[in-house]
């Protein structure tokens, strides 16, 4: 999971990914806290492509964690 900062929002969009993708991480997922959205990244043939946007009212899904449905909400609710 990589949570986007205004310092190194460039950084986590461009660089990381291709380090990911290096390193063989099967799958990412970007959390942006300024537009309180997630978005999720399969690798596939050694390039992520993003496979879903979703925003606040809707829940976080991955073929990597069965029957995982965590609302998008829950990583802003204290």
């Amino acid at each position: 999971m990589e949570v986007l900062s205004e310092s190194t929002a460039k950084v986590d969009r461009e660089i990381k990914p291709k380090q990911y993708a290096l390193d063989g991480v099967s799958e990412f997922w970007r959390v942006d806290p300024f537009e309180w959205t997630v978005e999720i990244f399969p690798l596939k043939e050694g390039e992520y492509e993003l496979a879903a946007s979703l925003g606040f009212e809707e829940n976080l899904t991955s073929h990597l964690f069965p029957g995982l449905a965590l609302p998008v909400s829950s990583l802003w609710e204290s």
